[in-house]
């Protein structure tokens, strides 16, 4: 059975640890209203007025977001699973709903199957990723940063190391990996647009077509890498040690290893010290 709030106005109501399961919110307006924590699970809320809410922490398992609009709404801590949507709810900058479950940044993903899951182009940055089942799932340009546990598996080729989901095609731009071993890595289409990854060691990975511009590899280790085709675009390599691959690379004011700037030798490294 269900409460029924149908069509009822609560425009800016605090609704701080409401208990709201099977309430029935169809065309209700919750413009500007505090759900922080409140327990919304199992609701069938379609063509909700969703402008600005606020449902910080507050759980949607089960619910029917059919015609949402929550571009506007702050969904950190969100707890999902089970969701249904006849259409695709709209949702802010960053966040999809994928296998039920509502993703984006902080979210609560601990133990979700999101096995073979399109993922693509989410933010998954302080996202609770516990025992998650990621397994299949496509990751690309997906941004992380400071996540909250492991998952239970991965798709190949893809590691979580310092906070970070890390494979092919993912968006790392801003991140903090320097001193780690990216070794041996698939890291093709990466951006790592003003990353820091001074003494990372990225020996014979596959940096092909990866965004570099801004980016600092201060005393990398590049042995074997290929960067064929990447953005070195104001690179700063100084010090770095090895030699890549570096076919069809953009150099523009990159400093090459030996702190020569690319822009006077050439557009390009050769020689400074790679051969």
């Amino acid at each position: 059975s269900y409460l029924v709030l149908r069509r009822t106005s609560l425009r800016g109501a605090n609704l701080t640890d409401a208990n709201l399961m099977n309430t029935s919110l169809d065309g209700t307006d919750l413009a500007g209203a505090n759900l922080t924590r409140a327990n919304l699970a199992r609701s069938p809320d379609r063509s909700v007025v969703n402008w600005g809410v606020d449902l910080t922490g507050a759980t949607l398992t089960g619910s029917d977001l059919t015609e949402n609009d929550l571009t506007t709404a702050l969904l950190t801590g969100v707890v999902s699973g089970g969701i249904v949507a006849a259409s695709p709810p709209f949702l802010p900058a960053g966040w999809s709903l994928a296998a039920g479950y509502l993703a984006g940044p902080g979210a609560i993903l601990a133990g979700a199957n999101l096995a073979g899951s399109n993922l693509t182009g989410t933010s998954l940055t302080g996202a609770n990723i516990t025992g998650a089942v990621l397994v299949g799932a496509t990751l690309a340009g997906v941004a992380s940063g400071s996540l909250v546990g492991a998952p239970a598996s991965l798709p190949s080729g893809w590691v979580v190391l310092n906070g970070y989901l890390i494979g092919a095609g993912a968006n790392l731009t801003d991140a903090h990996l320097s001193f780690a071993n990216l070794s041996g890595m698939d890291l093709s289409g990466v951006s790592f647009a003003r990353a820091k990854l001074g003494w990372v060691n990225f020996a014979n990975t596959k940096l092909v077509g990866a965004d570099l511009t801004d980016a600092n590899l201060g005393y990398a280790s590049l042995a074997g890498a290929n960067l064929a085709g990447a953005n070195l675009t104001r690179t700063n390599l100084r010090a770095s040690t090895g030699t890549p691959a570096y076919t069809s690379v953009n150099f523009f004011n990159t400093i090459c290893p030996d702190g020569v700037n690319s822009n006077a030798a050439g557009s390009t490294c050769k020689n400074h010290p790679w051969p």
